[in-house]
């Protein structure tokens, strides 16, 4: 009897994982992408001494359901949605001091900003003061939306040689944890 409950209650998680994934698409992409947008032409104004890319992707079904399912009591559907500034240069600069002074400023603009739109900053984790141990470097700011309480997303910001550790360096988790196909977006 154990185990058909269990087994139903693993049926029932899918299925409410589904449900919320499939809502996540459906309805807050178009609003993911118009915020991307704006948000993009606004550092481009505020910061035009700054050259910047940005990344932007969806994570993908497998990865939203393990990691749900690792955490199935208190899951919040706060990163779906990710985007990543990558700061290339500042004035033609690649100090990576000024860099990584320019990655705040970021921050600190994008917080007063999504404010403004109704984005409430809920979690803010500094990766470049306090590395991880395997020296991931990056501002991590996480967002709610105030009048659509489901609709949340997930900014990085970080300098371009972070983002290359990130990738190949010591901080490279891609053979051992996300190999995985997510949906990129160009913006």
């Amino acid at each position: 009897m154990d185990t058909n409950s269990t087994s139903l209650d693993i049926i029932n998680f899918r299925k409410y994982m589904y449900s919320n994934y499939s809502k996540y698409l459906s309805t807050f992409i178009p609003i993911y992408l118009n915020l991307l947008t704006k948000e993009y032409s606004a550092l481009l104004e505020n910061f035009p001494y700054v050259s910047f890319e940005t990344l932007a992707r969806i994570k993908n079904p497998s990865s939203y359901f393990e990691k749900g399912s690792s955490k199935p009591d208190n899951y919040t559907f706060s990163d779906i949605y990710a985007n990543k500034y990558i700061i290339n240069s500042v004035n033609n600069s690649k100090d990576e001091k000024i860099l990584s002074k320019t990655c705040y400023e970021f921050s600190n603009f994008l917080t007063i900003y999504n404010l403004h739109n109704e984005n409430n900053l809920t979690e803010f984790t500094d990766y470049i003061t306090n590395p991880k141990r395997n020296s991931y470097s990056s501002l991590h700011l996480k967002f709610q939306n105030s009048s659509i309480q489901d609709f949340r997303f997930e900014t990085q910001i970080k300098t371009e040689k972070m983002r290359w550790n990130e990738k190949f360096g010591e901080a490279s988790h891609t053979q051992n944890y996300k190999k995985r196909h997510n949906v990129t977006l160009d913006i």
